[in-house]
């Protein structure tokens, strides 16, 4: 009986052991993601021809148009159609106490 349960000990440290390696390539992924989304214009610059094409067809699939003097998208990547979905609280802030600038939103 404890060599089954040994077994098992071993059996659940090793799924937890791939959850563990799949939510830290999950997290991986994410920091990438989100680093070339915040980065875009400046690895736009510094990249070559072939990674310039490779960042456009990622970030604009549907290619780009000029049109009328105005570059245009007819569709976005799916990463930002999810932030332009996004709104922005003011929840959980301090409320002001009268002696900082009010700005207008």
């Amino acid at each position: 009986m404890r060599s089954k349960l040994l077994e098992d000990i071993v059996l659940a440290e090793m799924e937890l052991g791939d959850a563990n390696y799949d939510e830290l390539e999950f997290k991986v992924v994410l920091e990438f993601a989100e680093n070339i989304l915040l980065n875009a214009s400046n690895l736009w610059r510094t990249a070559s021809l072939a990674q310039k094409q490779r960042l456009q067809q990622v970030l604009f699939p549907e290619g780009i148009q000029y049109i009328n003097g105005e570059y245009r998208t007819t569709t976005n990547c799916l990463l930002f159609m999810q932030i332009e979905g996004t709104e922005i609280t003011k929840e959980g802030l301090v409320a002001l106490t009268g002696i900082e600038p009010v700005f207008e939103d």
